[in-house]
């Protein structure tokens, strides 16, 4: 069971299910740099350099979040918005591991 307490990101952009996790993301395509830009408005934000013709930008986005979050393509996938910059993303596996992984991450990029 995820422990919310200890998490110090809770911004409400995610919801945890038994088989993984379902995080609310909005894209910026066409990005000069690719990576998180924060969590604002009950969204994750994710920069991408692919710009949005023929779901570039989607490919984009779930190959990002594999390498930032070290899971399998096979793992994530866009469930709502693969035509809109709002989008919900799923990923299957440990909740906790995936927070935990997202904080390392926006705690990084906050520092620099």
């Amino acid at each position: 069971m995820v422990d919310h307490r200890q998490i110090p990101i809770v911004k409400s952009f995610y919801v945890v299910s038994k088989q993984g996790i379902s995080l609310t993301i909005q894209v910026k395509p066409g990005s000069a740099r690719a990576g998180l830009a924060g969590v604002t408005e009950g969204r994750l934000r994710v920069r991408v350099c692919a710009r949005t013709v023929e779901g570039q930008a989607n490919q984009a986005l779930c190959e990002l979040l594999c390498e930032l979050l070290s899971v399998p393509k096979s793992c994530v996938s866009i469930t709502r918005g693969a035509r809109s910059r709002d989008k919900t993303v799923f990923i299957q596996g440990d909740a906790q591991a995936v927070l935990d992984k997202l904080n390392t991450r926006l705690s990084a990029d906050q520092d620099t």
